[in-house]
Formats: C-alpha cells, sequence, structure tokens
C-alpha cells in the first residue's frame, strides 16, 4: 500500500522543505522513502532531483560494473598463475637435464674407479714406480695362540 506524503514548509525529519515523498511500507517492515525535490535553476527552468533514502538496490549498470570486474579479476589471476606454472615448467626442465649429466658423470666416475683398481692397472703402476715383485714367498707356522695368553 503507497501512501503520498506532501511534506509542508518547515521540512518533517531529514527530508528537504517543499518535497513530495511516497511511502512504501514492506513485509519486512521496512520503510522505504522515495522524495522529489523541485528547485529553481533559472529564471524559467525547474529541475527535478530524485532521491532514494533507505534504499541499498543495485541497478542493470552497478550490477554490470559489479560483473566485469569480476571477470577481470579472475582474467588477472588467472594470467598469474599460467605465468607462475609456465616459469615453474621451466625450472624443472633445467633442473632434470642437471640431473641426468650429474648422472652421467657419476657413471663415467664409476668406470674410471674400476679401471684404476682392476689387476693390469695395479701391474702397471709397479713397474712405473720401480717396485719390484715377490717371486718367492717365505710363510711362518706357530703353533698354538699367537695373541692370547
Amino acid at each position: 500500500m503507497a501512501t503520498i506524503l506532501t511534506v509542508n514548509k518547515s521540512g518533517l525529519g531529514n527530508f528537504p522543505r517543499g518535497a513530495n515523498c511516497q511511502l512504501k511500507r514492506r513485509s519486512d517492515k521496512n520503510l522505504r522513502v522515495l522524495c522529489i525535490n523541485k528547485r529553481t535553476v533559472g529564471p524559467r527552468e525547474t529541475s527535478v532531483v530524485a532521491k532514494k533514502q533507505g534504499s541499498a538496490e543495485i541497478g542493470l549498470t552497478g550490477a554490470v560494473a559489479i560483473l566485469v570486474s569480476v571477470v577481470v579479476l579472475c582474467g588477472a589471476l588467472y594470467l598469474y598463475q599460467a605465468n607462475s606454472l609456465v616459469s615453474k615448467g621451466y625450472a624443472v626442465g633445467r633442473l632434470e637435464s642437471k640431473i641426468a649429466d650429474l648422472q652421467k658423470a657419476n657413471e663415467n666416475g664409476n668406470i674410471q674407479e674400476t679401471e684404476l683398481r682392476s689387476m693390469y692397472n695395479i701391474e702397471k703402476s709397479t713397474q712405473n714406480l720401480g717396485l719390484v715383485s715377490s717371486s718367492d714367498a717365505t710363510y711362518l707356522e706357530l703353533k698354538g695362540p699367537v695373541a692370547m695368553k
């Protein structure tokens, strides 16, 4: 049920003087007020200003602006995450190639170690160092425990 109220010259509450206000009572017992002020702009012109007091409605333009803002924010977040993922992918690729190179170097080191420990290399080193190989070995045989009393 809508009632039109004309405010007198002294004004009523926060409403301006000479304003026409429309009061609507909603089911949740909140009061919604629409005031239209007439003010003189020039000698022959009159301006009509509409004010909504106590209303929290968003128009179509506001809804579109909020929707565009959300889409732009989601797009920026997507670009940030995609860029981060790509850069981390490149870093993982570089680390994997480095691991492969180190594994090859480790394998080459193991092969070189095996070659240096071979009997052929040991005999060759004894000749290069001028060592003499023993031809006849004498073994000492003891009867009974040696280290124990």
